[in-house]
């Protein structure tokens, strides 16, 4: 008799694919304690995990708000021995390219201002300086100006230098409407293929972003559009609609569309909720295609019809988007956009990620 063993392996399949998810999740969700002290105007943010002092935070205030904050890596116990300096910089596979060389010639005139006293790379009673930021508010109490300076290490291809100047706009009514990004540095040209961008935010009568348009100086420039749908006059988000622009051979085209279906009532366009990508409880699709190939890359428009197996699979999936893809409140999705928070971390991501 001949037993019939796809059953069996796509049982076990389900079961590894399970265990590697719930594995997965709970790493991602390994809570780190904070110990915050404060003297006068300045807090440091010390986070451990188990005995061990991972990094700290240090932050300077002035009329209740950070107006500079630093990320502080702990060094490793072979690092403070050799003092080695781990966060500066090791290159990465563009460093020395003719694509970098042409971002050098073109910032040659140009120089970073207001950064003089962040240095990077500087170690400090068994940590080093790896990112920081300042900041300036309007009256009301908004940030208008961001500088960021720090390490960004991506795998395999290598290590940059961040150097981006933001700026925010508001309207009459308090509302983000603009977003100016400069990047001011071979390294953040490399990874964003642009001088400048610009993120034009389209509201309703209700100050609901309707849409997100983001133009990317690159050359020639591209860009990407988020249109955002309601639950009637509500806050909450029914769907996210996110187009991204690209080169295909000399010509700009669409290459990709994500789109998201969020639960009834759970995600309003304002606040942190928003931060939250949970399949099956904040989000209840999600669906990413190929413009130019005309295939879906990713489908969990259905996601709640899903069985165990296809529902883990799929999540692995989305699990691995995020950790490549996810880059804080502005990531794929869009921008999502409300008061910018320079300072905000959530989840497994914050601001000097």
């Amino acid at each position: 008799m001949r037993i019939n063993h796809k059953p069996l392996l796509k049982a076990i399949l389900g079961s590894l694919t399970l265990i590697m998810v719930a594995a997965l999740l709970t790493a991602c969700g390994e809570k780190t304690k904070l110990v915050k002290t404060r003297t006068g105007n300045t807090e440091v943010v010390t986070a451990k995990k188990g005995k061990e002092v991972i990094y700290k935070l240090v932050y300077q205030y002035e009329n209740n708000h950070i107006v500079r904050g630093e990320y502080w890596k702990a060094l490793k116990k072979e690092d403070k021995k050799k003092n080695a300096k781990q966060a500066a910089p090791k290159g990465n596979i563009f460093s020395g390219t003719a694509i970098a060389k042409k971002y050098e010639a073109m910032l040659a005139r140009k120089t970073a201002v207001g950064d003089q006293d962040i240095q990077l790379g500087k170690s400090e009673s068994g940590f080093i300086l790896s990112f920081a930021q300042k900041v300036r508010y309007n009256t009301a109490g908004k940030p208008v100006y961001v500088i960021r300076r720090g390490y960004s290490d991506i795998p395999v291809i290598g290590r940059f230098e961040i150097k981006t100047d933001l700026r925010y706009q508001y309207d009459g009514a308090g509302h983000l409407i603009r977003i100016d990004e400069t990047n001011m540095n071979v390294d953040t040209l490399l990874l964003n293929f642009g001088v400048g961008n610009i993120t034009t935010i389209i509201r309703d009568g209700l100050g609901r972003p309707i849409k997100v348009a983001k133009a990317i100086g690159s050359i020639p420039p591209t860009g990407e559009l988020t249109s955002y749908m309601y639950l009637d006059n509500t806050p909450y988000l029914t769907k996210t609609i996110y187009e991204k622009a690209g080169l295909n051979g000399l010509s700009i085209q669409k290459t990709e569309t994500i789109t998201t279906w969020y639960a009834a009532k759970k995600v309003p366009w304002e606040g942190k909720p928003k931060y939250s990508f949970s399949l099956g409880t904040n989000i209840t699709g999600f669906l990413v295609y190929d413009d130019i190939k005309r295939k879906n890359k990713l489908d969990g428009s259905k996601f709640g019809k899903m069985n165990m197996v296809d529902k883990a699979l799929f999540i692995k999936s989305i699990y691995d988007m995020i950790q490549m893809e996810a880059q804080g409140p502005k990531w794929r999705l869009g921008d999502l956009p409300d008061v910018p928070q320079p300072f905000l971390i959530y989840g497994d991501y914050a601001w000097y990620n």
